[in-house]
């Protein structure tokens, strides 16, 4: 294991770490002293009876046959897995995400290899994951989003976590937070969040302070991003068209339905995240109300971008109801198939039908079908009684 790695854990981990407070070590059968301090336990190496563990610390010692051994090597020698895994099993049992240094297997010793191979302490995916852990174990926050609309299956689909305080991520981090990053905590203080990925390295944090029931938006608004927020995400990347609304939990949303979407965010930073979307060679389609500046901004940037479809009024928090309800349910058909339809004049009643039938077959329910082609075409589909 590396030495980077070791570091890590004594620094960051083991201080904070309770072998009985999950199940991970049970096969060497710990039982907790009295105190609360440390426990007794199976050796890992002998298989004694006499080993003991202080909470807080990065060994199991012996009596019997005086070994010390690491809890990575406990767990290594328990579940029969390297201790690159076995590292990564111990963090994520007690809500750490697997810093990138897990991955390090060895320290290279040349220093122009060692300058080669440097990374930044923090990717979007460790940051990701940590978020994700975060949220995952704080009820509140999830209740959050449930209540605002979402749906518990999307919600460790989406791009989306929790920063439970602002020393969160600098407290389980060796290294300084890049610049946006560390601003963003600092404004952020405990809340849901969005990664908005930036260049070199960086992270910018869109979310809110506490309930979203409660709170409008809160970022630094220093930060200007220069590209939409998600926009380079693998379910963007993998389409030939994407979907681009105002607000980056609405997009994360889409994205766990794996319906590509980028955010823009509000007014303060969709004049300058829209111009990422130049050059985009893709059918761009805009979620949000015609006569409003994200709109603007992004078809300045992308001319051939179209407005899907009328829509109910797009707001940021804070929200009273099941805001988001309407859009775990849209099938990608809205976007898509719409997108093909030929100007109303040419159209005959044939062809509406065929259209209706094509978005009843995407499982959008009739009503919501005869009010998207109404929308498009300007033509109601109405049923009458048969005499």
């Amino acid at each position: 294991m590396s030495n980077r790695l070791n570091t890590y854990l004594s620094e960051k981990f083991y201080p904070l770490y309770k072998l009985t407070r999950n199940d991970l070590f049970n096969g060497l059968r710990p039982i907790e002293k009295s105190d609360g301090k440390s426990c007794s336990l199976v050796c890992p190496s002998c298989w004694g009876n006499d080993a003991f563990h202080y909470f807080g610390t990065a060994s199991i010692r012996c009596n019997s046959c005086h070994q010390h051994t690491t809890l990575v090597s406990a767990l290594c020698l328990l579940d029969e897995v390297t201790e690159q895994e076995a590292a990564k099993r111990l963090l994520e049992s007690a809500g750490f995400a697997s810093p990138p240094i897990v991955d390090i297997t060895a320290e290279p010793h040349d220093k122009a290899e060692t300058e080669s191979k440097k990374s930044s302490a923090i990717t979007t995916r460790w940051l990701l994951d940590q978020l994700r852990l975060w949220l995952k174990d704080n009820d509140d926050a999830i209740e959050s989003l449930l209540s605002s609309g979402w749906e518990k299956e999307l919600l460790f689909k989406a791009p989306i976590g929790y920063l439970p305080s602002s020393r969160a991520i600098q407290n389980v981090v060796t290294d300084r937070l890049p610049t946006s990053l560390y601003k963003s905590v600092r404004k952020i203080k405990n809340g849901i969040v969005v990664p908005w990925v930036l260049p070199n390295h960086d992270v910018f944090l869109w979310g809110y302070n506490d309930s979203l029931q409660q709170n409008q938006p809160s970022f630094d608004i220093s930060i200007k991003p220069s590209s939409p927020c998600h926009l380079n995400h693998p379910v963007n990347l993998k389409s030939e068209w994407l979907l681009v609304v105002e607000d980056p939990i609405l997009a994360s949303l889409l994205l766990a339905r794996r319906i590509p979407a980028c955010a823009v965010g509000d007014e303060s930073l969709s004049e300058l995240s829209s111009k990422g979307l130049q050059g985009v060679k893709k059918s761009i389609f805009i979620l949000a109300e015609a006569d409003s500046v994200a709109v603007k901004n992004i078809q300045k940037y992308s001319p051939n971008a179209k407005v899907v479809e009328e829509v109910k009024p797009i707001a940021f928090g804070p929200y009273h109801g099941a805001y988001y309800r309407r859009f775990t349910k849209w099938h990608v058909s809205r976007f898509k198939k719409i997108a093909t339809v030929v100007p109303n004049n040419v159209l005959s009643d044939e062809q509406i039908i065929l259209m209706l039938s094509a978005l009843v077959d995407a499982e959008m329910s009739f009503d919501d079908a005869v009010e998207v082609l109404e929308i498009k075409t300007g033509k109601r589909v109405t049923i009458a009684q048969v005499k």
